[in-house]
């Protein structure tokens, strides 16, 4: 709150309290004022959207590799892209087994981005995981986690039997 919004508060209050009540009824609205304003600029803070949501234009949908599924392969890939200023971009993928990275590096690849994002390191984070019981085919579920996470679940695959 600015000194001359203070003042003028101050003003009006005198204009109908008492003297007596006068430091309570300022310091509960200023209180109150201090609470609604910080609450304005959280809300207009958290409903800015996240540069990765803001950049991307298309966001090809990452599915869980089949190779990684059949080699039951799971973990958290980071993946950072960087915007240059003709809308191309690179990507850069970490923390997951190769396999899972190229693959991942191949689906993202197809993903296009906004050229005012130049620049701009934009990081999104898939969580290959997983859970279930298991199965002979492929089944999966992707989940978005804002602002900027997915996760891809898989049903495990079914377990070879070695016959002899």
């Amino acid at each position: 709150m600015t000194q001359s919004t203070a003042t003028v508060i101050k003003d009006l209050i005198r204009s109908v309290t008492p003297v007596h009540e006068l430091k309570l009824s300022c310091a509960v609205l200023y209180f109150v004022f201090t609470i609604l304003l910080s609450g304005i600029a959280n809300a207009q803070e958290s409903t800015a959207p996240a540069p990765e949501l803001k950049c991307a234009v298309q966001l090809e949908v990452v599915t869980y590799p089949a190779l990684a599924w059949q080699a039951r392969l799971s973990g958290t890939a980071t993946v950072f892209v960087t915007i240059d200023a003709q809308g191309g971009f690179s990507i850069e993928v970490e923390g997951v087994h190769q396999v899972i990275k190229d693959i991942l590096k191949r689906q993202f690849s197809e993903s296009k981005f906004d050229v005012a994002c130049n620049g701009q390191k934009l990081k999104y984070v898939f969580d290959f995981r997983l859970e279930g019981a298991p199965s002979t085919n492929l089944i999966q579920a992707i989940r978005f986690r804002p602002p900027n996470s997915f996760t891809v679940i898989a049903r495990p695959p079914t377990p070879f039997k070695i016959v002899d």
